[in-house]
């Protein structure tokens, strides 16, 4: 007989301490299984044999938890809170055994995923104390698999649009679905403990006490089960790699994007300079000429007197010292460009890097 009750933390369950009790005593359930303990546990598995009983009993709790995401929404998302109480009992040798199962916290579809299972199972499945978690399991790795494969879309989406617009939302969002992706892989490597342990327990107990074909089908059930849910770990590894992937790539591809924004700022101030110095080399010659003209004839060696022009007889000094001072200006000029040229040469002949930096260096002290 399957039970799909209500929320451990309703109202429903809390509110009733005649059943908490009763369903405590018969399914020998912790008594944390009723607090937030358990709630918040992201899964776990106990059993109780009862040997000493005629016939004998098995009881089990167990909790799995799944994270999806909404269909069509990729930012919202729910959880699948699943959690079992089981109790297996055979009067007699000769009797039929009996199962019951609590089922709490299952919404509608998944409940009705469990059942169905149920359905399919040939009625054998009773005569193993935990073949009954070879039904569950195959239902919870059904809902796993459909959950984990929801985030391939959005994860394949990001992959395929890898524009720089917007970036802020977009970090946001790959980040969002990066941490579901990291509770879903949390919970599949819980899932799969829990199906480990509940192999460990079935085969301590039927191997050493009911050893029968249909406990054999059952344990490889559910190693097939267990196995498929750590391959489902593999494949939410996976996921998380590529979107972090895609994490850094974005983050580079906006770096680059920038880098291109600072060096289409620099070309254009560059040009804005280059602009400037052919002006003022422009205006420069067009009125060195003129300067040197005015300048020449308004010093002391002219005489404009008498409406004649008189040339001092010492005019022959502003060439003497014009002349040479000119002179050593090119070649002090000259000079330290020959020196820089040197101390490059040597820097390339043994292989320094970062010449450039070199050569700027050095420039700077020249200048």
């Amino acid at each position: 007989m399957i039970y799909f009750l209500p929320s451990v933390e309703s109202y429903a369950i809390q509110g009733n301490q005649a059943f908490r009790q009763n369903a405590t005593k018969d399914f020998s359930l912790p008594r944390w299984f009723w607090e937030r303990q358990g709630w918040d546990a992201n899964g776990f598995y106990g059993y109780v044999p009862n040997l000493a009983a005629p016939g004998g009993t098995f009881t089990s709790y167990s909790r799995f938890l799944i994270k999806e995401l909404v269909h069509g929404k990729e930012d919202t998302y729910e959880w699948q809170f699943l959690a079992f109480a089981t109790r297996w009992h055979q009067a007699g040798p000769t009797e039929k055994p009996k199962q019951v199962i609590l089922c709490f916290d299952l919404t509608p579809e998944m409940a009705s995923w469990v059942s169905a299972r149920f359905t399919e199972m040939p009625p054998d499945w009773l005569s193993c104390p935990l073949g009954v978690y070879s039904v569950l399991a195959g239902a919870i790795v059904s809902r796993f698999d459909s959950a984990l494969w929801g985030f391939r879309a959005p994860v394949r989406k990001i992959e395929k649009d890898r524009s720089t617009d917007n970036m802020a939302n977009r970090f946001s969002g790959m980040h969002e679905l990066a941490r579901h992706i990291t509770h879903e892989t949390e919970v599949l490597d819980v899932a799969a403990r829990t199906l480990s342990s509940i192999l460990r327990s079935q085969r301590d107990y039927c191997e050493g006490v009911r050893k029968t074909s249909v406990c054999t089908e059952s344990h490889r059930s559910i190693e097939v089960s267990e196995q498929l849910i750590q391959n489902l770990g593999l494949r939410a590894r996976a996921f998380d790699k590529r979107l972090r992937n895609e994490i850094k790539l974005a983050f580079n591809l906006s770096a680059a994007d920038d880098n291109a924004t600072a060096k289409k700022i620099l070309d254009e101030s560059r040009s804005d300079g280059r602009d400037l110095t052919k002006l003022v080399s422009t205006m420069t010659l067009l009125f060195l000429p003129a300067s040197f003209v005015s300048g020449f004839f308004g010093m002391n060696f002219f005489n404009y007197e008498d409406s004649m022009v008189q040339v001092s007889t010492s005019v022959w000094v502003f060439f003497a010292a014009t002349i040479p001072v000119t002179a050593l200006a090119f070649a002090s000029w000259q000079y330290f460009r020959a020196r820089s040229a040197m101390r490059l040469q040597d820097v390339e002949d043994l292989g320094v890097p970062n010449k450039a930096l070199l050569r700027r260096s050095t420039t700077a002290r020249v200048g």
